[in-house]
């Protein structure tokens, strides 16, 4: 009777713990810290602590709604402590099930322009790891997510961070625990020696497999280590998508040995991109989001050329229109409006600029090789116009035209230009039109922008014939 008596106690202490079923299974967590956390959790009074807490798991404000905080566009989500599913009272974490929704309210915020996982944790259970880290990847396409690992980001932890678009950790961060281990107890001997011999009525081979006091045989340990293989090549393929292009599958395996590594060298090899502090690593974000990056990437230029971690380091702040006007002198009132506007650094204005003066360059070629093709589809008619008039007829016309556009074609062809754009029109494109519908103005406007170049004043006069 007393033993019953006990029995029902023991169910209706582990009914108290919430998701008590959690803690069992597959952990993806680095070791020590695991080892740290049990030796904890069998110092304290277990059904003591958990109604201790259980008023603040309730009332965490982190939980509550949404699940983060926005700062100038980005929603900061803290993963922190060690990973459940559901969140435990021996963590700080709210749990990967609700992790997972503050992302994706992220994700659908109009507020919300990028994400910041700040990590501090040594990963936790393999359950809702997988989930959560979909949802990360699968927002980073929607939005920018930057993981900055703050300390600590091993194993599991490390597995959602790798989903992240871009990944940076403080200088003496631990990183990595890429790898997957099990431990098997054979008690036989011991049973043995006790006197006791187990018995296992099983359906299926590997039923039973493990029971206290039963020999562990080579075949049941190959099974456990098929398991193993297949959760650890879940793992690497997970990195190794998630890091893309940063690393190959082959790199990931050659370093998914259990260990870790701090700050620099997990740069060297590839685990983050970047050792920064978090006001780095959220200009860095917000750099992204402002569009600076956003339109290298779109005229076709590298990333790699300007990367986040050089950007962040060497010009964290945007560029004032002192600044701009003092490096680039050539540059319109139009343009350096839309750079500052978009907030951008110095140096992301010189990339930008750089676009702006291969448009400029592409644009002249192309009006050189049209003027080239209507020379040689007109090239009769160009002779007979070459006899008749020399240079000093072009420039005694090109100043009866000047006078004609109130003595400057240049500018009468920019208002022009400028008023379609103002209307919403694209700057080349209203260009285009302008020349097009104003085909004495256009003329015009080539000859005064290239008075001292003979042979293109050559080439206007036959394109105009």
């Amino acid at each position: 009777m007393a033993q019953n008596t006990a029995t029902v106690d023991v169910e209706i202490r582990v009914a108290e713990i919430p998701h008590f079923e959690q803690y069992f299974g597959l952990w993806a967590i680095h070791q020590d810290s695991f080892r740290q956390m049990v030796e904890y959790v069998e110092s304290v009074q277990i059904i003591e602590h958990v109604k201790a807490n259980s008023v603040a798991a309730t009332q965490d404000g982190r939980t509550a709604d949404q699940g983060y905080a926005v700062e100038d566009g980005v929603a900061i989500i803290d993963v922190l402590g060690s990973l459940t599913k559901y969140g435990s009272s021996f963590s700080q974490n709210p749990g990967m099930v609700r992790l997972k929704r503050a992302v994706r309210n992220a994700a659908n915020d109009p507020v919300v322009r990028g994400v910041l996982l700040r990590i501090d944790s040594p990963g936790g259970t393999v359950a809702g790891t997988g989930d959560f880290a979909d949802e990360v990847s699968k927002t980073n396409k929607i939005k920018p997510v930057h993981a900055f690992i703050e300390d600590l980001g091993a194993s599991g932890a490390y597995w959602v961070a790798s989903q992240a678009g871009r990944v940076v950790a403080n200088r003496g961060a631990i990183v990595g625990s890429i790898g997957v281990y099990s431990v098997i107890y054979d008690y036989s001997q011991r049973a043995e020696k006790l006197g006791v011999k187990v018995h296992v009525i099983r359906a299926g081979a590997f039923k039973g497999a493990g029971v206290e006091g039963t020999e562990i045989t080579e075949e049941q340990i190959a099974e456990w280590q098929r398991n193993v293989n297949d959760l650890n090549d879940l793992f690497v393929a997970a990195v190794a998508r998630g890091r893309n292009s940063k690393m190959t599958p082959e790199q990931v395996r050659s370093i998914a040995d259990g260990r870790v590594h701090i700050g620099d060298k997990a740069k060297q090899l590839g685990l983050v991109d970047s050792v920064e502090s978090i006001d780095e690593a959220l200009a860095a974000l917000r750099a992204q989001f402002s569009g600076g990056y956003t339109r290298a990437k779109a005229a076709g230029q590298k990333k790699e050329s300007v990367t986040m971690a050089e950007h962040s380091q060497d010009s964290p702040t945007p560029v004032t229109l002192k600044e701009l006007k003092k490096e680039f002198p050539e540059s319109t009132a139009e343009w350096r409006e839309s750079v500052i506007e978009d907030g951008m650094s110095m140096e992301d204005a010189r990339v930008l600029w750089s676009e702006e003066l291969a448009e400029q360059k592409r644009s002249l070629e192309k009006q050189v090789a049209d003027l080239k093709s209507q020379v040689e589809e007109g090239k009769k008619k160009t002779e007979e116009k070459k006899s008749r008039a020399g240079i000093d007829a072009l420039n005694d016309s090109s100043t009866g035209e000047s006078e004609e556009f109130g003595g400057d074609p240049v500018a009468e062809f920019d208002k022009k230009v400028r008023a379609l754009v103002d209307q919403g029109e694209n700057r080349q494109r209203a260009a285009v039109r302008v020349a097009k519908e104003n085909k004495a103005l256009h003329e015009a406007y080539l000859r005064a922008t290239n008075k001292s170049t003979k042979a293109v004043q050559e080439l206007i006069t036959e394109r105009f014939a």
